[in-house]
Formats: structure tokens, C-alpha cells, sequence
């Protein structure tokens, strides 16, 4: 049985404004081109004048990549990158994704309040299976398809920055490259691996709390570095424990700030340099989080926008007695074995990752309310409770070989397999004592137990040719193979069914072309084309039907952008910009029969995404950095299928429209031996749009109100030690991050933490 995990909305059509957008954008990108190649020509005329002034002083740090699974200048790479380093994340408490997100332009969040979430990049995102891709030290994570995971596709992995070198943001389609579910992009977080040089370490301590009535928090997490033997073995290990605190109350069973969660994990990192050409590193990473829902009930409107108007008062939800709990724990395990020959680099990456998924959620205002007849046998005031147990695992094997970099020409090719296992998803939808939550005799709605496989095996590369040292084009293909099985057994309860098993098969091939111009090492400009796709996979059983819905099929994307990357004052300042657009073929969508709570997935028409996103930096003087990003992305639906959720000109659901960001960061010296900084960082997540309409399909889609937040910091170093000082949400903002409606009435709707303030104490072993 299928649900969705984000109730579906509609919205009337809309029709986009992209001309004017791609004209904005256009200016944008040919005024900042402009400046740049005067830049670059006076940078590298000769005879050009020394900089004089700030110009001679410090210049912002060079960031390499390997977003392309090759080391890089993110200023070369012909790909729109965003990254976020680990050491700033730690320094100004950006924990999770929601902390950080709306800094990386074109990316999106949207948070279910119980754990899960999911991420859009350019607003390609539906209700079904995860767009964007996960990996971690070039390991895909995660459920590859939604296949009865219930949820597990978008349980998005937020690791701790502890265990973390920097997150690399990679926008637009990535198929080549990686694969399944990168249609919108790829988020990938990179470890830093052990140093065989060094011995060093870090230890902190912090502690928030969130003023007027919410609940108080800590965290504690270390890490060290040890070359047990010096240029030849070594290890890095980190740990950390956060107890998250609570903002959200039950008046109706009085328990404060019941929404708390705690995380706990760590990684273990070896490195053993057998010989100059060959490296084995093995690591391990657990990474565990437990807590409760944290909804607030509020009105549902049948239509205009969504707003926040909560129901029992502000950072309320009253909840099923025992329900709303949740546990999720990531595991990986892998071994990178890396060979230089001489003629080329071989690289072998074998993992097993486990990914634990424990939730019990409240149906009782969907099945007690919206829904009538499922209780005619019980005289209690009844609720229904399901406590959903997942546990999947994935095998990933990816062996490739490249070409060294700077020769004329560099090629990459590599085969790729993975084998996912959900040998036992359970789920128990029961009645329940609607004041006690004690389980009603008998009262079983549907009990049942699934088990779901996904193989997929594929072949890629790619090859550049650099006709001179400022021009070079990029080519590469991917095919894949995938096949699917699907077995529901022990179906019981007035829901229930037969035992059914379904199997399916289906296979894409993405590709990309990509032109390169440098004009020289503070200038390049690119143009892209390339493709990604959503496997397809088996539908489940319809209960009353005489067969499953027929097997869904593969979804695919199309990106053509044009994008400059650039630095000038003596690389004082950058500006990297894109344009795209992005067409998507036979959308994924999810079709819900209310009358049973049960789903299945469908193939829509098709959709497209178009926009820009621009990020900016600049060193006015040697102690201050400002950065500044702004993206503008218009998704929407352009072919529906009539009879099913969706309209064309409806917006693609979760993604805003306009998003930006403004930081600053100033560094001053306080004495001989002591530094003090101070910054701020105002954020803006414009509207959204929710699903589409199920439940009341002649409502619309529900619109999500844009909203903004400050964060800031200031601190002080000296001997080794940070202390910093941070208010998270200055202007205590109520951001909608996610609302699901359950039934006519009633929307639970997640919200953004209230103001935080906290302390951190930082001290770093050398």
C-alpha cells in the first residue's frame, strides 16, 4: 500500500513569465560578462600595473572540487557548483540543511516535521521519487526508487559538519556521471580524509536555547587526526551527540516542547598508502537521529493561499497518545582502492550502506475524520495509528579509469552496479483508543509486509578535447539497466488483500555535450547540454481491483545552460552565473484513491523549469568577505493528463520561485595573541506551491508563503580556542516548510525553528 508522502495540492494555471526572467537574467549575466573579460584582459595584458592598495592583500581562497570524479578548480568546472565548507558551518551553527540551504542558489527544502525530507534543485520535484541524488565520498545513498519505502527516499541524510571537508551542490541534470534520481542535480557531501603528515584534533562544546517558553539544547562532537605510521598509514575519527531543543506544545495532554530530537554518530577513516601509485582507504559512518513529530495544526482554507493560523495557538498540535515518534540511522561502509600506471588512474569504490527507518504516525484525522465507515465495529471514540518499520539495504560497486588531467585529450570511463534490498517493510494501520492510544482489540485496518529489490547496472564516460589551451569540448554517454521486484504478503484487516507480487524492467541512456572557453585563469564560460532519468518500477495493488495498475516508466530530463565563471581585483571578487532550461519528459506522479488511502504512481505529460541563479563574493578589505546569490526558477507542468492530478501551468511542487542570500563576515584583531569576527547572513525563501490537489481537486494547489530569516555570530580566537556567540532566526520567523493537509479541516504544517541562541567553545589540537 502506497501513500504519499507529502499530501498532493493543485493550483490554478499559470502561465510563465519566463521571457521577462530569461531577459533579467540575460542583462544580468552580459552585464557581470562584460566585466569580467575587461577584468581578465587588463589582468593579463602585458605590462598591466601592479594592484595597489587592498588589491595587493589577501584574496579569496582557491576551492577545488571533484564534482566531475576528477580534482578541479570550481572555477574551471564546466558545471554550475555550489559549496559549503564544513569549518564555516561549524563556525556559525549551520547543523542541517535548512541552516545553509537557502544560501546555495536554486536550492530547495522541504521538511515533513518527522524527520524526513525532501531537496528540489531548479523546482524539478513531484510527489513520488526523489529528484535530486545523494552521495556521500562519491557513494550513491538512498532508495533509488519510492517502490513502498514509504518515505525512504526522502529520509535525506544530514550529516554532522564534524565528519564533513564540504557539501558540493551540483545543479541541473547529472546522468552521465551518476545515474538514476539526479533529474534536478546532485547533493554531495565529501569527507575529509585522513592526513598521513599531522597529528591534529578538534573538540567543542555548545549549548542553545530558544527564548520565551521553548526548550534548551546541546552538542558536543570531536574529531582527530593520527598518521600511525608518517607518509604511510593513517586515521581520522569523529564523533558527536546533539540534543536538538523543543518548540512545539500538545495543550490537549500538556507536554512541553514534546518536538525534541537528538542525533548521534560518527566515522572512521583509514588511509594506507601501499606504495606512491597505490592507496586503500576504508571508512565507516554511523550516523543515528531520533525524535518527535513537530506539526502545528492549523485551519485549512479551501481556497487562496496558504496561511499560518494555527488552530489551538501558536507551536500547537495535538496528537494521538504514542504516536508521532521516529528513529532514523544511516550506516556506510566502503573501501576506495585508487592505482596510478602511469598512463591512467584507476579507482574502485565498493560500499554497503543500511538505511534504518522506524516512524509511528497519527491517521487519526484522516480514517477518525475524513474518511467514514472504517470504524463501524468499535464504540470508542476512535484514532488510527500506523507504526511503519523500514529497513533497506544497498550494495553499490563503481569501478573507472581516467585519463591524468592537462593532457589534449582526458577521458573517464567507469561501470556501475547497485543492489538494493528491502527484504521486510511493515506496516500495522490499526484503531485506536482515541484518549488513551491503547490499541483496539481486533481493530486492524491493514497489516501487511513488503519486500522490494532494485538491480541496476551501467556503463559510462567521457572525453574532453582541448583543440587549444583556452577551448575544449566535453562528451559523454551512460547507459542503464534496471529490473524490479515487488512481493506484498500478509494483508490483513478491512484494507487488506491478496498476496501479490509485480516485476518490472527498463533501461535509459543520458548523455551531455559541453563547450569550454577559457579566456584565461580568472575566466571561463561554458554551455551545457545534459540529460538525467527517474527509473521507473512496479505499481502496488489497488484494493477491489482486479490488477495492480500497470508498471510506470522511466522520466527524463534535458538541460541546455550557459553559464560564466569568474574572478578579477586580483581575485578579490568572483561572480559565477547561469541561465537553464531544463525539459522534462513523462513526469512521475502519484494518483491517490482516498476512499482506501492507498496510491500508485502514474506518467504525466511533461514539464519544464527555466531561470538563472547567480552567486557573488567579494574581499573589499583583507578582513571582510561578502557574498551575496540570487536565483529565479519557473517550474511548471506544460502537459497534463486529464483525469489526473495536475494541470498544465500548474508550478512543480516545493521549489520557490525567487530565492537570495546576503552574508557578512569581518575579521579584526583584538590583541598580540587574540581575533575577534562578527557576521550576518539574511536569507529569503520566496512562495512555493504544494502538491497537487487530491483531496479536493477543485481547490488548487495550496500556495506556501515566501519568508525570510538573519542569522549572526560573533566571536573570539585566541591560543587554540573559538568562542562564538550566535542568534539563529533574528526576527523569529514562522517559515511554512511544509503543509500537508489531512482532511477539510485540518493542515499540519511545519514551521521553521524559532529564534535560537546559543554559545559554542571550540579548542584546536596540534
Amino acid at each position: 500500500m502506497r501513500r504519499s508522502k507529502l499530501t498532493p495540492m493543485r493550483v490554478a494555471g499559470f502561465n510563465g513569465q519566463f521571457a521577462a526572467s530569461l531577459s533579467l537574467a540575460t542583462l544580468v549575466a552580459t552585464g557581470i560578462l562584460s566585466t569580467a573579460v575587461t577584468t581578465a584582459q587588463a589582468d593579463t595584458s602585458p605590462g598591466a600595473p601592479a594592484p595597489s592598495g587592498n588589491e595587493a592583500g589577501a584574496t579569496l581562497a582557491e576551492i577545488v572540487v571533484t564534482a566531475q570524479k576528477r580534482e578541479e578548480r570550481l572555477q574551471d568546472v564546466p558545471v554550475a557548483v555550489s559549496v559549503v565548507d564544513a569549518d564555516t558551518m561549524l563556525q556559525n551553527h549551520e547543523i542541517y540543511l535548512r541552516d545553509y540551504v537557502a544560501t546555495v542558489p536554486g536550492l530547495s527544502l522541504t521538511e515533513a516535521g518527522n524527520g524526513l525530507s525532501q531537496i528540489t534543485i531548479r523546482g524539478l520535484s513531484s510527489d513520488t521519487n526523489p529528484t535530486v541524488g545523494v552521495t556521500i565520498d562519491d557513494v550513491p545513498v538512498g532508495s533509488t526508487v519510492t517502490a513502498d519505502t514509504y518515505g525512504s527516499p526522502v529520509f535525506t541524510p544530514q550529516l554532522d559538519p564534524s565528519d564533513l571537508q564540504r557539501v558540493e551542490v551540483l545543479k541541473g541534470p547529472q546522468g552521465t556521471l551518476y545515474g538514476a534520481n539526479s533529474i534536478g542535480g546532485i547533493l554531495r557531501y565529501v569527507t575529509a580524509p585522513p592526513d598521513l603528515t599531522s597529528t591534529f584534533g578538534r573538540a567543542q562544546i555548545d549549548g542553545s536555547t530558544i527564548p520565551n517558553g521553548g526548550g534548551s539544547g546541546y552538542g558536543v562532537r570531536g574529531a582527530a587526526n593520527i598518521p600511525v605510521i608518517a607518509d604511510t598509514f593513517g586515521i581520522r575519527v569523529s564523533v558527536f551527540h546533539r540534543e536538538d531543543p523543543g518548540f512545539i506544545d500538545d495543550p490537549a495532554h500538556n507536554p512541553k516542547n514534546f518536538n525534541t530530537a537528538n542525533a548521534t554518530g560518527g566515522r572512521l577513516d583509514s588511509l594506507w598508502q601501499v606504495t606512491p601509485d597505490l592507496s586503500v582507504r576504508l571508512a565507516a559512518l554511523v550516523d543515528r537521529t531520533e525524535g518527535t513529530t513537530g506539526y502545528v495544526d492549523t485551519v485549512y482554507s479551501a481556497s487562496g493561499p496558504l496561511a499560518y493560523r494555527p488552530i489551538y495557538g501558536d507551536l500547537t498540535h495535538v496528537a494521538l497518545p504514542g504516536t508521532g515518534g521516529y528513529k532514523f540511522e544511516h550506516q556506510l561502509y566502503s573501501g576506495t582502492v585508487k592505482f596510478h600506471t602511469g598512463s591512467f588512474d584507476v579507482t574502485s569504490i565498493t560500499a554497503l550502506s543500511r538505511q534504518l527507518s522506524d516512524f509511528y504516525i497519527d491517521y487519526t484525522p484522516v480514517f477518525g475524520g475524513y474518511v467514514p465507515g472504517l470504524f463501524p465495529n468499535f464504540s470508542c471514540p476512535c484514532g488510527a495509528s500506523d507504526p511503519v518499520l523500514i529497513h533497506v539495504s544497498k550494495f553499490t560497486q563503481e569501478l573507472r579509469l581516467a585519463s591524468p588531467s592537462g593532457a589534449k585529450i582526458e577521458w573517464l570511463v567507469g561501470a556501475f552496479y547497485t543492489d538494493e534490498n528491502l527484504p521486510a517493510a511493515w506496516f500495522d494501520l490499526r484503531a485506536n483508543d482515541l484518549q488513551t492510544g491503547a490499541p483496539i482489540p481486533s481493530g486492524e485496518l491493514f497489516v501487511a509486509s513488503f519486500d522490494t529489490r532494485y538491480h541496476e547496472y551501467a556503463g559510462f564516460g567521457d572525453l574532453t578535447y582541448h583543440f587549444t589551451n583556452q577551448f575544449d569540448v566535453q562528451v559523454g554517454a551512460r547507459e542503464s539497466h534496471n529490473w524490479q521486484s515487488y512481493y506484498q504478503s500478509s494483508a490483513l484487516g478491512a484494507l487488506g488483500g491478496p498476496a501479490v507480487g509485480e516485476n518490472s524492467r527498463d533501461s535509459s541512456f543520458t548523455y551531455l555535450v559541453t563547450p569550454r572557453l577559457r579566456l584565461s585563469d580568472t575566466f571561463t564560460a561554458y554551455a551545457r547540454i545534459a540529460s538525467g532519468y527517474l527509473a521507473g518500477g512496479p505499481n502496488t495493488p489497488v484494493p477491489g481491483a482486479t490488477a495492480p495498475p500497470p508498471p510506470y516508466g522511466p522520466a527524463k530530463s534535458v538541460n541546455y545552460e550557459l553559464g560564466i565563471k569568474t574572478s578579477f581585483l586580483g581575485r578579490r571578487a568572483t561572480v559565477n552565473a547561469d541561465i537553464f532550461d531544463v525539459e522534462w519528459s513523462k513526469i512521475q506522479l502519484t494518483k491517490t484513491d482516498f476512499a482506501t488511502q492507498t496510491s500508485y504512481l502514474y506518467n504525466g505529460g511533461n514539464a519544464r523549469s527555466r531561470g538563472f541563479e547567480t552567486e557573488a563574493k567579494l574581499l573589499p578589505l583583507d578582513s571582510l568577505t561578502l557574498s551575496a546569490t540570487v536565483a529565479y526558477t519557473d517550474a511548471i507542468l506544460t502537459q497534463s493528463v486529464p483525469g489526473y492530478p495536475g494541470t498544465a501551468g500548474n508550478w512543480l511542487p516545493y521549489g520557490s520561485r525567487w530565492s537570495g542570500s546576503l552574508s557578512a563576515d569581518q575579521r579584526f584583531q583584538l590583541s598580540a595573541v587574540a581575533t575577534g569576527f562578527v557576521g550576518a547572513t539574511w536569507a529569503h525563501v520566496g512562495q512555493r506551491y504544494g502538491d497537487y490537489n487530491q483531496l479536493n481537486p477543485g481547490g488548487g494547489q495550496r500556495l506556501w508563503p515566501g519568508y525570510h530569516y538573519a542569522n549572526a555570530r560573533v566571536g573570539v580566537q585566541a591560543g587554540g580556542y573559538t568562542v562564538t556567540a550566535f542568534v539563529n532566526n533574528l526576527s523569529n520567523t514562522r517559515g511554512v516548510l511544509n503543509a500537508s493537509p489531512q482532511n477539510p479541516s485540518l493542515v499540519l504544517t511545519s514551521v521553521t525553528t524559532p529564534r535560537t541562541v546559543g554559545l559554542s567553545l571550540t579548542k584546536e589540537f596540534k
